[in-house]
């Protein structure tokens, strides 16, 4: 079972991050969802849910949907009272984390070696562990880069989500909030064998994650 990774500052990241969120690409789409209507009811979430802070709303930015994303959800979540987004207001909120969390963060071999070698070094000493349940508990956004390299479906990750890596004889099978994924890292699709899992995990993985990071 996966469900993130305890963070550690990269700082080479931060470089190749920029020049992401610089390109012509991210720009041209950081432009469309600012004009989209559905940022008028971000705005009137963010000044309901913080009646004492003064909200500009020409000057809100995607990451500021994120949040607002991540605070509405978690609030609602754990029962506390928190402005409920209509449908369109939602959608748009998904599909501007999507586009940050897929494109901005985890689009470029750099972002996927730098968030996946710990991790994916890990379930792979788990698959030839002979413990029969394994837990690595950590943040969402490695959820994001994980599933940015296994499946083609851009996923939402709910808080408290669980990926899991099933093993069963020499086959491995992965589910995501207990729905059965069909994955890139497989031929069929839906399963394949560990030493075919072990080989489309290894293309992610450098020797020296420290190193590539700059540490």
């Amino acid at each position: 079972m996966f469900q993130g990774h305890k963070t550690k500052q990269c700082p080479n990241l931060k470089q190749i991050n920029s020049n992401v969120q610089n390109s012509k690409q991210y720009k041209n789409k950081e432009k469309e969802f600012k004009q989209m209507d559905q940022l008028n009811g971000v705005y009137e979430i963010m000044v309901k849910a913080y009646p004492s802070k003064t909200i500009n709303k020409s000057a809100l930015t995607l990451t500021d949907v994120d949040d607002i994303y991540d605070d509405t959800f978690c609030n609602q979540f754990e029962g506390f009272l928190f402005p409920n987004p209509s449908l369109s207001t939602y959608n748009y909120m998904g599909d501007v984390v999507k586009f940050l969390k897929y494109f901005g963060q985890n689009s470029e071999m750099f972002q996927h070696q730098a968030s996946l070698t710990e991790p994916f070094k890990w379930i792979i000493s788990q698959f030839y562990s002979p413990e029969q349940f394994s837990v690595y508990i950590g943040t969402e956004s490695n959820q994001f880069a994980m599933l940015s390299v296994l499946v083609d479906e851009q996923y939402l990750t709910p808080f408290a989500s669980e990926l899991e890596f099933i093993i069963k004889g020499n086959m491995v099978y992965i589910y995501f909030n207990k729905v059965q994924l069909k994955t890139k890292m497989c031929e069929s699709g839906y399963y394949c064998t560990i030493d075919q899992a072990v080989q489309f995990m290894y293309q992610y993985i450098v020797q020296d994650v420290r190193q590539l990071c700059g540490l």
